[in-house]
């Protein structure tokens, strides 16, 4: 039973065509822009970008920090998502995971989200900063 819930849940998630991400319990609807390059530290990342609903540029990378209530389904949820581990922090159960790409990692943390032993998934985002 649990197999044909995860398999609903990401045809779910895979045929949904739109872009959001959860945000505080809210649903921050956005329109997407285009790929980018971007340097980070150094490196050029490609990121997928966006507008939010203020009208700024949002960019999505590969990776995704999720926080877990409890590590039962952990595994399952790896392999679900085709994620990989970059990182286990010291504190709680906070991982970085990094999806095959920016629409995988969007994807795959607006589905993590909404499973009940996750206590937040969230992908890396870089946003566009406005001067006063």
């Amino acid at each position: 039973m649990k197999k044909v819930w995860m398999l609903f849940l990401n045809c779910l998630v895979l045929f949904g065509g739109e872009y959001h991400y959860m945000n505080g319990g809210k649903r921050i609807e956005l329109e997407p822009l285009a790929y980018e390059g971007i340097r980070l530290r150094g490196q050029e990342v490609k990121m997928l970008c966006f507008t939010d609903p203020d009208s700024r540029k949002l960019c999505v990378g590969r990776q995704l920090i999720v926080k877990f209530k409890s590590l039962e389904h952990f595994d399952q949820y790896i392999e679900s998502y085709d994620l990989r581990i970059l990182k286990k922090y010291d504190f709680g159960n906070m991982f970085l995971l990094e999806a095959s790409s920016p629409y995988a990692a969007m994807d795959a943390a607006n589905a993590l989200y909404r499973m009940p032993d996750i206590e937040y998934a969230q992908p890396d985002m870089t946003r566009e900063r406005k001067l006063r």
